[in-house]
């Protein structure tokens, strides 16, 4: 539900459209996944944890924040994130934090692949409707000139290039599993039509990357096979 809701929530009746409300439901979710996450501890009668290599580089990152925090001119901010959107703060990033333990903590691999499925349906869902903003779904309810560069339910055209780009090599990875759906040929061709359509510069760029970097890989690892 987090990784499906998130990019796709926004509210016409707040302040800020789309980052405030995507950050309101990362707290709530989270909050609701540390009350499960106790639970099933309880029921377990254990301490539930999965040490990772991560752990020690994310609680040293926290920590420097944590300093940052206590020093600063503003700790309001600091601590909230960016008026206005509440992220980019201390609080946003031990959020970050506590959902990757819970992550690698209590989901199985089944879970995990579930979950990468819920992430291209959300962002399948945005990739569609910037598309459609493309061709003029709802140019009468902006300022901006969404036609010309999409922005979808991210808000902005160099959020939503830079969510696609970070999207689309999941999309590549299924292509070449062992299932023969065209599916995910179907995906990769909307999310790269819909970050064409935002025109974002610094996108294409981690496009390109994107794509040498992993199809590059694959090669690499297809030539091993044959020399093997």
């Amino acid at each position: 539900m987090l990784f499906f809701l998130t990019p796709l929530v926004m509210a016409p009746w707040t302040y800020e459209l789309f980052e405030f409300n995507k950050i309101m439901l990362t707290f709530f979710l989270a909050a609701v996944i540390m009350a499960a996450w106790l639970v099933k501890m309880i029921l377990a009668k254990k301490f539930i944890f999965r040490h990772t290599f991560w752990d020690w580089p994310l609680v040293i990152f926290l920590a420097t924040q944590f300093l940052s925090f206590l020093v600063s001119i503003d700790q309001g901010t600091s601590w909230w994130g960016y008026y206005g959107r509440f992220n980019g703060g201390l609080l946003s990033l031990i959020v970050y934090a506590f959902l990757y333990w819970a992550w690698v903590s209590n989901l199985s691999l089944h879970s995990r692949r579930y979950v990468l499925h819920s992430l291209l349906a959300g962002a399948t869902v945005a990739a569609g409707y910037g598309i459609a903003q493309h061709y003029g779904i709802d140019d009468q309810l902006w300022v901006q000139d969404v036609k010309n560069r999409v922005f979808s339910t991210l808000g902005q055209p160099n959020w939503l290039a830079a969510y696609l780009t970070a999207i689309l090599p999941l999309a590549w990875f299924f292509t070449i599993s062992k299932s023969k759906s065209p599916l995910p040929y179907f995906l990769s061709l909307i999310f790269t039509l819909c970050l064409l359509f935002t025109k974002s510069r610094s996108g294409l760029i981690g496009f390109g990357t994107a794509f040498a970097i992993f199809w590059g890989l694959n090669l690499w690892q297809q030539r091993r096979k044959v020399l093997k």
